[in-house]
């Protein structure tokens, strides 16, 4: 499937569900569940064993879905967001110093993502981009003994690298060369760096940074590996940038779609999907009582409440944020009694049911970025190729566009 086919099918398949994935549920209420198709809804709700619902998370489906239609959109938005898994040619060569105090997370995502730009260096300049303090760059100097050159616009972090390669790097041959830079298009000292021998990379370029990288490699026709994150930071301008996307795709995503798109393929354990079943349990009461009873509509932003809050009753929950709002606590029984009543519960359990739905279209989101970046590519003369680097369990931010100027 090229990109330009695989673009259109993820259009046609988000464009008739527009308020389902632009709207966020609570947001929404008390229309919450109304754009979604009944059927769908009564399925999903009729589900108790909460490692069946743990599993329709995790968007195994298989077995579960009896609907026909529901069955055809998860098939599909499976089909539409899977993509090569990258195996590395030549696994990433470690000693004692490699992962020195790095995270597991980022000691994986290095590990797979170091041997990929090594295969695509081809004896070219390295240019990290939002390197922080210079894992990935560090990783591929020492490893590789690539020439690496780490951007970025946090000093702490770049001194904080400086001073792990003055005791860790096994050469001064091989040490990163850092620059405590802005990366725009106006960045003089930046664009001056790259050039048709060089090739552009960032682990996680968050929001608008992917499509800088993209367009100011382009512009210096630069190779690149590029993987986009925090898709919620993105500005309107680094949206549909293809001419493709811009003839062919839908005109923009809200707020609530591109937060969808940031967490759309996170793999949660029992227990963490249990909690987070609970705490919305809560959270969605409470603005129902807001709305229903106290005929209060504004939206309430609560913060993050202590996890032994959501063990307690939810009167005792509800006095707790009442206090946190500075507001009368209307008394514990007036709330256990709206909580408890069968036409709440089932209101939450629809709202919940429309959560589990919503979140199927969070990858197929994530996926029309990403194919436009690529036809961007393609649009300007370079081949694209975009490989699942990440296992989704570990990380799930795992797209990796890789790009190069066929005309170098």
């Amino acid at each position: 499937m090229d990109h330009q086919d695989r673009y259109i099918k993820v259009v046609n398949l988000l464009k008739p569900y527009q308020k389902i994935w632009q709207n966020e549920i609570l947001h929404s209420y008390p229309y919450s569940a109304c754009a979604y198709p009944s059927e769908w809804i009564e399925e999903i709700s009729e589900i108790k064993d909460p490692e069946v619902l743990l599993k329709l998370e995790r968007k195994d489906f298989k077995n579960i879905i009896k609907n026909k239609s529901l069955y055809n959109l998860y098939q599909s938005a499976q089909e539409l967001t899977s993509f090569p898994i990258y195996e590395p040619k030549n696994p990433l060569p470690t000693n004692w110093t490699t992962f020195l105090q790095m995270i597991l997370k980022k000691q994986y995502e290095i590990k797979m993502m170091a041997p990929l730009v090594a295969e695509h260096a081809q004896d070219k300049k390295i240019i990290d981009i939002g390197g922080g303090v210079g894992f990935l760059a560090q990783t591929l100097a020492w490893s590789y003994h690539l020439p690496v050159t780490s951007f970025d616009q946090e000093k702490k972090f770049q001194d904080s690298g400086h001073q792990r390669q003055l005791s860790y790097a096994p050469s001064k041959d091989h040490f990163v060369h850092y620059i405590h830079s802005k990366i725009d298009e106006h960045n003089e000292q930046f664009l001056n760096a790259l050039n048709e021998q060089t090739l552009t990379t960032g682990l996680h370029t968050c929001g608008d940074l992917a499509a800088t990288q993209i367009k100011l490699s382009l512009k210096k026709q630069s190779s690149l590996i590029n993987l986009g994150c925090c898709y919620f930071k993105m500005t309107v301008n680094e949206f549909n940038l293809s001419t493709f996307a811009k003839k062919h795709g839908l005109e923009i995503f809200s707020t609530f779609a591109l937060t969808l798109a940031s967490r759309g393929h996170q793999k949660v354990s029992k227990v963490d999907f249990i909690k987070k079943r609970k705490v919305k349990f809560y959270r969605y009461a409470f603005h129902m009582y807001f709305y229903d009873i106290l005929k209060r509509p504004e939206y309430l932003t609560l913060g993050n409440s202590s996890e032994k809050l959501y063990d307690l009753s939810f009167g005792l929950y509800a006095e707790e944020q009442f206090k946190r709002l500075n507001l009368p606590f209307p008394g514990i029984d007036s709330l256990e009694s709206f909580y408890s009543s069968s036409e709440t519960q089932k209101k939450i359990l629809q709202m919940l049911s429309a959560g589990i739905l919503r979140d199927l279209f969070g990858r197929v989101l994530e996926t029309y970025i990403v194919l436009d970046r690529a036809l961007f590519l393609e649009e300007n003369n370079y081949e694209s190729t975009i490989l699942a680097l990440f296992s989704e369990e570990i990380s799930p931010r795992n797209l990796a566009l890789v790009g190069k100027s066929k005309s170098v």
